[in-house]
């Protein structure tokens, strides 16, 4: 069978993010052993910059950061990681019109929200991976229809493509389009990315699972506790 390029570069793409996710899962688990570490660990690859200290050239590790992100909120208003700088937060991928997975996390996404609402410190952000139909508005309505504290549940809307790579990229979510489905073509698994101060991923959950909720509200009290 031959691939085109969309096809490779997409097969590439799954592949690291798999990977990625297994070096994740590996780490976590690694953290959970009969002395569990103090600290979540801080996830995804790191890359190697050239510093100068005392006038030598030295290489040092620095670990992945969520990179900067601009969106429009339900209120139509620019909003984005400076927003969100110094913040925990929980992001999910998902689409208004998603007919099996997102239905599933977002009653996660809701008890997680109930779980942590008077937390000043804490955020939930919902991006839609269907932009040209999840308008502001439209998001906005649909928050509406959710037992939603709009003060720290935010649901953003943007270019397709941009968010589709901020996902993979940023938060090591695979998302993709089925080429073969004329209507709700976006693919993807309904995880969801824990973010701590500074932009580190912290945590990836099943937004399906409802055991998570629960992981979730201590990973997130862990952070809380960190300087």
């Amino acid at each position: 069978m031959l691939l085109n390029r969309n096809s490779i570069y997409l097969y590439i793409r799954l592949t690291y993010t798999f990977i990625c996710g297994f070096l994740m899962a590996l780490l976590a688990g690694c953290s959970n052993g009969s002395a569990p570490a103090t600290n979540l660990p801080i996830l995804g690859p790191s890359k190697v910059i050239r510093i100068v200290e005392n006038g030598h050239n030295k290489d040092s590790l620095i670990a992945h950061h969520v990179p900067q992100f601009q969106l429009t909120n339900q209120y139509q208003k620019e909003f984005g990681s400076i927003n969100l700088k110094g913040k925990i937060y929980i992001t999910e991928f998902f689409f208004t019109s998603c007919p099996s997975v997102c239905p599933k996390v977002a009653k996660q996404m809701e008890a997680i929200h109930r779980e942590l609402s008077e937390e000043e410190d804490f955020a939930l952000v919902s991006i839609t991976l269907d932009g040209k139909r999840d308008s502001p508005e439209k998001l906005y309505d649909f928050a509406q229809n959710k037992d939603v504290n709009h003060s720290n549940w935010y649901f953003l809307n943007g270019n397709r493509d941009e968010v589709m790579n901020l996902a993979w990229d940023g938060f090591f979510v695979a998302t993709y389009e089925d080429e073969s489905l004329k209507d709700d073509n976006i693919m993807h698994k309904g995880t969801i990315v824990l973010i701590d101060q500074k932009g580190q991923v912290r945590g990836m959950y099943d937004g399906k699972d409802t055991e998570a909720v629960q992981q979730v509200k201590q990973d997130v009290e862990r952070l809380l506790k960190e300087v």
